[in-house]
Order: C-alpha cells, then sequence, then structure tokens
C-alpha cells in the first residue's frame, strides 16, 4: 500500500506545482511589484541625469523607464515561476496586456499635449495603427499552423512574445514622439 501511495503522492504534489492558480499568481505579482519598486529605487532606475533635458521630457523619460522597468521584470519572473507552456504563454499575455495600457496612457498623454489640429492627425495614425496590429497578429496567428511552422507548443510561445514585441514597438513610438515636445516653459 506505501508503495502505491507514495508515487501517487508525489504525482499529485508535481500537478499542483506544474502552473500557478490565479491567486497564487497575483500574490506573487504583489510581492515582485514591491521587491522591483525597491530595486528600483536603489539602482536609480528613471532617475538618471540626462544632459540637456529638462522637464516635460526628462519626466516623461523617468515615468517610462519604472513602467517598462516593472513590466518587463515581472515577465521575466511569472515566465520563471510557471515554465509550463500555458504559464509562459500567459506572462507574455500579462506583458502585452501591460503594454497595451502604457499604450493608452503615453496616447493619452500625447493627444493632450498636441493641438486641435495635430490630435485629429494622431487619432488617424493611431486607428491605422490598430488596423495593422490586427492583421500582422492575424498573419502571425496563421503562420504558427503546423503546414507552415511545422507545429509544436513553442509556436505558441513564439507568437506570444510577438505579440509583446509589437505592442512594446508602438508605445516606443509614443515615447519617443513626447520626448520631442518640449514642456510648456519651452524647455
Amino acid at each position: 500500500m506505501k508503495k502505491l501511495l507514495f508515487p501517487l503522492f508525489v504525482f499529485s504534489l508535481s500537478l499542483s506545482w506544474s502552473q500557478l492558480e490565479d491567486e497564487q499568481l497575483d500574490s506573487l505579482k504583489k510581492v515582485w511589484t514591491i521587491e522591483l519598486t525597491q530595486q528600483m529605487t536603489e539602482l536609480g532606475i528613471g532617475e538618471e541625469d540626462h544632459e540637456g533635458w529638462v522637464g516635460f521630457s526628462d519626466s516623461i523619460y523617468s515615468i517610462y523607464a519604472k513602467d517598462t522597468f516593472l513590466l518587463n521584470h515581472i515577465w521575466t519572473l511569472q515566465a520563471d515561476a510557471d515554465q509550463t507552456t500555458y504559464g509562459m504563454a500567459r506572462a507574455a499575455y500579462d506583458c502585452e496586456s501591460g503594454y497595451d495600457q502604457l499604450l493608452n496612457k503615453y496616447y493619452v498623454i500625447l493627444l493632450k499635449k498636441l493641438s486641435k489640429e495635430d490630435q485629429l492627425m494622431l487619432k488617424e495614425s493611431q486607428r491605422n495603427w490598430i488596423k495593422f496590429r490586427d492583421s500582422e497578429q492575424l498573419l502571425s496567428q496563421r503562420l504558427t499552423d503546423p503546414s507552415y511552422s511545422g507545429g509544436g507548443t513553442i509556436q505558441q510561445l513564439i507568437y506570444s512574445s510577438w505579440t509583446v514585441s509589437l505592442t512594446q514597438k508602438r508605445v516606443n513610438e509614443l515615447v519617443d514622439y513626447l520626448m520631442r515636445i518640449w514642456n510648456e516653459e519651452g524647455e
């Protein structure tokens, strides 16, 4: 009986560690955020002195550096904590969602800095980017088909990481636009 129960116990234990539950992950993310925020302070992330940068540009860079430091490190920690295909894909999805939130945050900041006429141009640009993103996602998803890729669970991870990169690039573009804008004092 003991010989039967021990392997069953080990098997059930391995199942419980194979994939993080949502509550476990939420709890870990809270701990990681606290630790990473402390690490940001210790490392001076976003507090670097940039010669020639003052006012608005410097503050945008500081906020961006902190936002992306947290997001990228939590993605890494989450993928390390749950190394199943599902866990790593979920980590990428969560990171892409985070970049989508940053995209909206920096879009709104940029929109408020522009004249009414230029706001219309930014809105059109963003609508075009969304169409581009959606069509690119369809194509990339199609290329994960075994007839193109050879199949395998790695395709899911390639796709999910690629979606992070696509949204991250747009955030970088919006922040770059913001960095080119002078603040109200003409700095």
